[in-house]
């Protein structure tokens, strides 16, 4: 849930979140990943760039960064004038929204050839990375690989259930010994209804190696 005092008074009530949260956990944790999970209101703006900041500092060429975000997206007003259709996409955060340009900013600081997997469960959540169709909002110089699963368009609702949302119970059903990034999300992807297409991206200088070696390695 998110603070009412932040959202006009509307809470955002969303348990399936704290479901799909442990879940992916485990399966991170199931390969080696230490993790660390931010949620209610310990999910603030601040320690959500802070984590992101943190791990990012420890991590060099041919390590791996996992981002996992469930819970409400959203969209508003482009105030930097960078988007085609005038919203910028956000992450709905405990006191606030976080946009993409934000995360674009984050992108920044990955020490080059690190590899980010990015996986975002959320309502408009198809460019939410911010690099896709404005390219400019991260510089050419941008030295990390980044694998993107959103699990629906910009324009379109990702759904759930007090036992799990729609996209990630699909990526866990999914789930394969030695899959490959795409192998993993091209099958999740077949069982999504038409109403909520997932969507694949990448940006940087993503490798045939990182695209095609077993996910979550």
């Amino acid at each position: 849930q998110v603070d009412p005092g932040a959202y006009n008074g509307w809470s955002g009530e969303l348990p399936g979140s704290a479901v799909d949260a442990e879940t992916f956990s485990l399966m991170c944790a199931a390969r080696g990943i230490d993790y660390v999970v931010l949620t209610d209101a310990g999910a603030t703006k601040a320690r959500f760039q802070a984590a992101v900041r943190a791990a990012f500092a420890g991590l060099r060429a041919g390590d791996l960064l996992v981002l996992y975000y469930t819970g409400h997206g959203g969209q508003q007003a482009d105030v930097s004038g960078d988007e085609a259709d005038g919203k910028d996409e956000t992450l709905c955060l405990w006191d606030g929204q976080v946009p993409d340009d934000t995360l674009a900013a984050l992108w920044q600081e990955v020490y080059p050839d690190v590899r980010v997997f990015f996986v975002a469960d959320s309502c408009h959540s198809g460019s939410v990375y911010k690099g896709l169709q404005v390219k400019r909002t991260i510089p050419k110089d941008f030295g990390g690989k980044l694998i993107m699963f959103s699990g629906c368009a910009d324009d379109q609702l990702s759904y759930g259930t007090p036992q799990g949302s729609m996209f990630t119970t699909a990526l866990v059903d999914a789930w394969q010994n030695r899959q490959s990034y795409r192998q993993w999300f091209d099958a999740a992807a077949a069982v999504m209804p038409r109403s909520q297409k997932a969507v694949y991206s990448e940006f940087g200088n993503v490798s045939k190696e990182f695209r095609n070696m077993e996910a979550l390695r």
